[in-house]
């Protein structure tokens, strides 16, 4: 069955909508009723970001004394994951088709009431 949905990729943040290809002009195409996300940065940004993190808490512990760089990595890690929680909140409100909606119902109700 084959799907026509228009792209909203406008109302994404500025930052991941400058990273992000487009796949057609003003519709897409999809063959499945599941919503697959569009490319992010953000993955890739958090990365670098706990990986600078990391580097510098190694520092910090073998040379006992804690650099101006520390807190601007801690800094750096918030701002990359505030950004893309903010993409997955938009995403999560305005694509969920019928089908992921009645998915994540059951799976809520597996999770937290037959425990």
């Amino acid at each position: 069955m084959l799907f026509f949905t228009k792209s909203n990729t406008n109302q994404l943040s500025g930052i991941s909508n400058f990273f992000m290809s487009s796949v057609g002009d003003f519709y897409n195409v999809r063959h499945t009723v599941f919503h697959l996300v569009t490319p992010s940065p953000w993955p890739f940004v958090v990365s670098f970001s706990a990986f600078y993190f990391l580097l510098n808490f190694v520092y910090f512990m073998h040379y006992g004394s804690l650099i101006f760089s520390a807190s601007d990595s801690i800094i750096y890690l918030l701002i990359a994951v505030s950004f893309w929680f903010h993409d997955i909140v938009i995403e999560s409100n305005e694509y969920h088709t019928k089908t992921v909606q009645q998915g994540l119902r059951i799976g809520f109700f597996y999770l937290f009431f037959l425990k």
